[in-house]
């Protein structure tokens, strides 16, 4: 008899496996099938979403307007396009393609500068600053300037009453720094 009780919890086991399995399928689908049927109650930001497209600095000063807040860049650069991209959640991208490169390219192979909305964002980089492995310094107009050995390749920057953080990024750590230092310049 104890022979058959082991013989009866493994089956039973495997048959909740597969109710269970089935279940999150069904989730799955059920979940998928709402968010691809254009269902109107979810979230409406995704409209504003854009990108990655080739811009002109014209195309990029009436950006900031939109937005109602000024974005970062690094001005005009001999050689590059600008790529613009705009995320659902307020995030703005300019990446400096160059070589040929088109929007969307993929590589992490050039100069790109984020505005991310980020409440508080000052006081957070000043936070960060303080830390062990990091490095902070402050940038003309108040701001902040942040970075480490873990991300050398990303610089933060944060200015007073301004709830927005910029990042730096570069392939090269000491172009990253430099653009972050010398020629990040807002639009708006």
């Amino acid at each position: 008899m104890p022979e058959d009780q082991n013989r009866a919890g493994p089956e039973w086991v495997r048959i909740a496996a597969v109710v269970g399995a089935a279940v999150v399928v069904a989730f799955l689908v059920w979940l998928l099938a709402i968010r691809d049927s254009g269902d109107s109650g979810g979230d409406t930001t995704s409209a504003s979403a854009t990108g990655p497209t080739i811009v002109t600095p014209a195309d990029l000063s009436g950006v900031p307007g939109d937005l109602g807040h000024p974005i970062y860049w690094a001005g005009p650069r001999t050689g590059a396009q600008l790529e613009l991209t705009e995320t659902s959640d307020g995030k703005v991208y300019v990446r400096y393609l160059e070589n040929g490169a088109t929007a969307g390219d993929t590589r992490p192979d050039f100069l790109t500068i984020g505005t991310y909305p980020f409440p508080g964002a000052q006081k957070a980089l000043r936070d960060l600053g303080s830390k062990p492995g990091e490095k902070s310094e402050d940038v003309s107009g108040g701001g902040i300037l942040v970075y480490g050995a873990q991300n050398p390749t990303s610089v933060y920057v944060a200015y007073p009453d301004q709830d927005l953080q910029i990042e730096v990024f570069d392939p090269d750590p000491k172009q990253a720094l430099e653009v972050a230092r010398n020629e990040l310049r807002p639009l708006g």
